[in-house]
């Protein structure tokens, strides 16, 4: 199982990287000075929760491949074996 964040950090992460899409980098103390910046966090931590988040999504978006369509021959047959009975 992933590890839970509150439902605030992430609507708070996901509207700023919405809004600043280019300003964000793969450097956490980059986000956590642009963070600071852009909003009036009510404290420390949550500036550094919401950095850290849009930190992990810069980098999942960095290392998520574009998706591929297989080609006829590498697509499972759909054809089923049929089991025999022991008697």
């Amino acid at each position: 199982m992933g590890k839970k964040r509150a439902v605030s950090i992430r609507r708070l992460a996901e509207k700023l990287i919405k809004t600043y899409p280019d300003s964000f980098t793969d450097s956490f103390e980059e986000n956590k000075k642009l963070v600071s910046e852009l909003i009036d966090s009510p404290s420390k931590s949550v500036r550094n929760k919401v950095a850290g988040y849009i930190l992990r999504l810069k980098r999942r978006k960095l290392e998520t491949p574009l998706p591929t369509i297989p080609s006829v021959t590498e697509q499972p047959s759909t054809r089923r074996r049929r089991r025999r009975r022991r008697r």
